[in-house]
């Protein structure tokens, strides 16, 4: 499979992006919250959402490279939206994971027009107070300058106990991994990581929205809480699977994650 990385210029600053796919149909996916750029993982990602490829011209897009203090999450849909016009795209598919949930239901919200299906993996509505105090200790771990500290609390409050115990055979190659990695610097990151302080479309979304959405959530959520994914379906009346026994890494420990997002697309 052909796997393409290039940018897409935002003014004085850019979006990398992956695409890959046979397909006519766009879909675009929007990853949720790193310390790293989707910068030469084009390969790998496009082997973990191969099933897409049949039906579907993929893109993955990352965040703007230069992310300004204060920067907000409508701020970063409208970035979409500019991607989405380079692109020729008019109206999408959309997946949209964590923070890239919190994305799409504001380019759903405030560029109805643009979406055409969504999937919102993992994500809330809103800032909670699960979310508050796990992006505040990421934070402060960044000004102390310790990836490697994010990376250890991200995977304890993410998977479940059988991947745990596969992590804590490995833990130890973690610092090593980490040095031959390109993180962001640190000021990006924790711009990057505060724009979830400010995000509130509860109020904004309504039943309308319903037919075109799939909330896909772990019942044992300890980083955005799986009452997240409830809120979205109170206000919805979206489709909902809560993957029971699964936390915030549903969609990447669940067998059937991305073929239930094919057939929702397909329905």
């Amino acid at each position: 499979m052909a796997v393409r990385e290039f940018r897409i210029s935002l003014g004085d600053t850019y979006t990398d992006v992956i695409s890959f796919g046979r397909g006519k149909k766009p879909l675009i996916i929007i990853p949720g919250l790193s310390i790293r750029s989707i910068r030469k993982t084009g390969i790998f990602r496009a082997y973990f959402y191969n099933v897409f490829a049949k039906d579907y011209r993929v893109y993955i897009l990352d965040r703007r490279e230069d992310i300004p203090k204060g920067f907000t999450i409508r701020q970063f849909a409208d970035d979409i939206v500019k991607n989405m016009d380079s692109l020729h795209i008019k109206r999408a598919d959309f997946i949209g994971i964590s923070q890239g949930g919190m994305i799409t239901q504001s380019l759903m919200v405030n560029h109805r027009e643009r979406v055409h299906k969504a999937v919102l993996c993992v994500t809330c509505p809103g800032c909670n107070e699960t979310i508050r105090k796990t992006v505040e200790r990421w934070i402060l771990f960044a000004k102390n300058g310790s990836y490697l500290s994010i990376e250890n609390d991200l995977i304890r409050n993410m998977y479940s106990d059988r991947w745990l115990g596969i992590y804590e055979k490995i833990k130890w190659l973690m610092p090593a991994y980490l040095k031959f990695q390109s993180v962001f610097p640190i000021d990006k990151f924790i711009n990057l990581a505060g724009s979830v302080f400010s995000f509130d479309e509860y109020e904004n979304l309504d039943p309308k929205m319903g037919k075109r959405i799939l909330i896909l959530g772990g019942t044992n959520d300890k980083i955005v809480s799986p009452l997240g994914s409830l809120e979205i379906r109170e206000k919805t009346a979206a489709k909902i699977h809560m993957y029971e026994g699964l936390g915030h890494g549903a969609y990447l420990e669940a067998g059937d994650f991305n073929r239930r997002m094919l057939c929702f697309f397909n329905s």
